[in-house]
């Protein structure tokens, strides 16, 4: 009995290893995306990761390098203004543009 409880804490302390190791793996493969500037949703899509988790592993390597910001710039603005001046409503701008409404209506209230 107590040689059964040796082998199976054996084979426990080596899935902890394994989880362990793929965790190590899978924080360096995404810590790499990060470094050559794949966005948040990129990375959560390809590792199958948490958003958290990749902000979290964002802030780890703010603090030790230097890493690009990934964040799209979409230079929309002056089209969002020139637009909405044209008459557009929010909807159809964010259509045309590939924008969230949400996104519309934030740039036009920098506007004011």
């Amino acid at each position: 009995m107590a040689n059964r409880r040796t082998g199976e804490h054996a084979v426990s302390e080596a899935i902890k290893r394994l989880r362990a190791a793929i965790v190590d793996v899978l924080t360096e493969d995404v810590r790499d995306a990060i470094r050559n500037g794949a966005t948040i949703e990129q990375i959560v899509e390809r590792f199958a990761v948490t958003k958290r988790f990749v902000e979290d592993q964002r802030l780890i390597l703010k603090e030790t390098e230097t890493i690009p910001d990934a964040r799209v710039v979409t230079g929309s603005g002056a089209s969002i203004r020139r637009m909405h001046k044209e008459g557009y409503t929010a909807r159809e701008i964010a259509k045309e543009l590939g924008v969230s409404t949400a996104y519309v209506y934030q740039q036009r209230r920098k506007q004011k």
